[in-house]
């Protein structure tokens, strides 16, 4: 017996791998034109990152939390839709 994987019989299996909507609650804050984000959790630990914009801000957010989440291969899911929760800060 031979198996034979197709193109679309891998894109299949990479589907069902796709993890659902994951959120991470984030703190952000603005002091003297820089901003600040930060979240702590047992998934990907504490990140702190800062940029001279809001989204600049939320992008190396973004960056990070799919860095961390990916340094763990073993689970074979991927991580496409993350959602940031904002939590504002003075």
């Amino acid at each position: 017996m031979t198996l034979r994987l197709t193109a679309q019989s891998v894109d299949e299996t990479k589907q069902s791998a796709i993890v659902g909507i994951m959120k991470f609650v984030c703190r952000i804050s603005e002091k003297d034109g820089t901003w600040t984000a930060e979240h702590a959790s047992q998934d990907v630990g504490p990140i702190r990152v800062t940029a001279s914009t809001r989204a600049e801000a939320l992008r190396k957010m973004d960056g990070e939390i799919r860095y961390w989440l990916e340094m763990c291969p073993c689970s074979g899911q991927a991580y496409r839709n993350l959602e940031l929760e904002l939590v504002e800060s003075g």
